[in-house]
């Protein structure tokens, strides 16, 4: 009985012989050499053999259902995964490129309106209302013209200023509009109350071109104008004072100052009192007037001279006989009658007379001071009686007139007088 030996598929052997053939056409390697022979198993059919066609793909191996109780979900697809990726990267740059260009333009438009024409002058009467006057002398310059004293133009002539409550006296300031002049130089016109005063003004403002913040905005100065004091001041005045700093002596009719209200003061002297007056120099230029009357202290030494010189008298040195409440007598001369021929009253004999003081020469006195240093000029009226032989009264009036003279506080005289003038 003939049979195969199942030893390996695509194989056949001849059981007589016991030799292996060769297989034709195996797509195997060849197997090594069968192991000696052993009685063969019962016969098995081997199964059907279905070769894959030609050039088809493998399918993918699956393990079977049995080894895999659970699924495996398969990855996402990398090339989607990457696209979403750069979608939302590209989407945070845009975001951020644009809140960075925002931020930018807020950014430049507040430093470009913090170091601006119009903040500069809203800045700086900011700053004159506080008192600030380190923050005013560092972004205004200040105008002046010849003839100027730079101690009314430094910081110690403007705290002397802002000291004047009036100066700080500063409501709703406004920047109405701006002119640009050109690159460095612009116009603001303000609108502000100063004092009670309503000013409409136009202030020229500079770039400062050694002031540069964040490499691009520079600082601003703003040209702030003088005003002046026109003086009008008696003969030999006190010493004048302006925002109580002593004006230099010489030029005393006009004080060139900044723009503002001032106080000016003028010290006592032996003839005047101290005085002083308000300089309103807020909208423009003002005049300060001085009175010329002197003082009391000085009139009434004035008084007191005039009195003694009326009085003081050297009868004999006295050729016009006319000292006061002194006895004069006609010459002793025999035969011979004496006579006054007297204003009003006509030819009146006498033997003897006094004269006398019948009113204050004093009461209308009238003082002015001479430019010349010391002198004042004095004048009054007078009135005489005169007693003839001790009983006729003859009453007359006139004027006098004296220079007087200060020294030490004390006047000097040179009196004269006409009392006789005229029948009273």
């Amino acid at each position: 009985m003939e049979g195969q030996n199942p030893a390996e598929p695509g194989t056949t052997g001849d059981v007589t012989s016991g030799e292996a053939q060769p297989a034709v056409e195996a797509p195997q390697p060849v197997p090594d050499p069968q192991p000696a022979y052993s009685a063969p198993p019962a016969y098995s059919p081997p199964p059907a053999y279905s070769p894959p066609p030609e050039y088809a793909p493998q399918p993918q191996y699956t393990p079977p259902s049995q080894y895999a109780p659970y699924p495996v979900a398969p990855p996402p697809a990398q090339p989607r995964r990457t696209g979403r990726l750069l979608l939302i990267i590209g989407l945070i740059v845009v975001l951020l490129l644009a809140a960075g260009g925002v931020g930018a333009v807020l950014a430049n438009a507040s430093l470009a309106s913090t170091y601006s024409a119009d903040r500069t002058v809203t800045d700086y009467f900011a700053a004159q209302k506080s008192g600030n006057t380190a923050y005013m002398i560092a972004n205004a310059n200040y105008l002046k013209g010849d003839g100027s004293y730079s101690q009314y133009f430094n910081e110690g002539g403007l705290s002397a200023m802002l000291a004047i409550p009036q100066n700080t006296d500063l409501q709703d300031v406004k920047v109405a509009s701006t002119t640009i002049v050109d690159t460095n130089t612009s116009t603001v016109n303000v609108t502000m109350t100063w004092a009670g005063h309503h000013v409409v003004q136009a202030f020229t403002v500079h770039r400062d071109l050694a002031r540069v913040h964040y490499n691009f905005y520079n600082s601003w100065r703003v040209d702030i104008p003088f005003a002046s004091i026109n003086l009008t001041l008696p003969n030999q005045p006190g010493s004048i004072a302006v925002d109580g700093l002593t004006l230099p002596q010489g030029a005393l009719k006009e004080i060139q100052v900044i723009q503002g209200f001032h106080k000016v003061a003028m010290d006592a002297t032996d003839l005047y009192n101290k005085a002083s007056a308000d300089a309103d120099a807020i909208v423009g230029s003002t005049t300060v007037v001085f009175a010329s009357a002197i003082s009391a202290t000085a009139t009434a030494s004035a008084k007191s001279t005039i009195k003694r010189a009326f009085s003081t008298c050297d009868t004999a040195a006295n050729a016009r006989q006319d000292c006061l409440n002194h006895t004069y007598n006609a010459p002793n001369a025999a035969n011979t009658i004496y006579f006054f021929d007297l204003p009003g009253y006509g030819q009146v004999f006498y033997t003897r007379y006094v004269l006398s003081l019948t009113s204050d020469p004093t009461k209308n006195m009238k003082l002015s001071v001479s430019a010349d240093s010391g002198k004042v000029a004095a004048s009054g009226t007078c009135a005489y009686t005169m007693t003839i032989d001790g009983s006729r009264k003859y009453n007359f009036k006139g004027t006098w007139t004296a220079t007087l003279t200060m020294s030490s506080g004390t006047f000097g005289y040179d009196l004269v007088y006409d009392c006789q003038k005229s029948k009273a």
